[in-house]
């Protein structure tokens, strides 16, 4: 799955979902991704925090559906 399709279906069952918390979000993230977007944040430390800072790589390295 490409990035874009993968981030639109991600955004829409698990980022937007405000009942999950950011180190969920993070968790889900995390387990989901692979190759060079899982190479990109596999890294990064695993804290609610991080969550956003972590999407924010992935967008700009990967992009934005269209």
């Amino acid at each position: 799955l490409e990035f874009p399709s993968f981030w639109s279906q991600f955004e829409a069952n698990v980022h937007k979902r405000s009942e999950l918390d950011n180190a969920t979000k993070f968790t889900y993230l995390l387990s989901n991704t692979e190759g060079t977007a899982r190479n990109a944040i596999e890294r990064i430390p695993l804290t609610p925090e991080n969550y956003t800072q972590t999407v924010d790589i992935l967008i700009k390295r990967f992009g934005r559906p269209r």
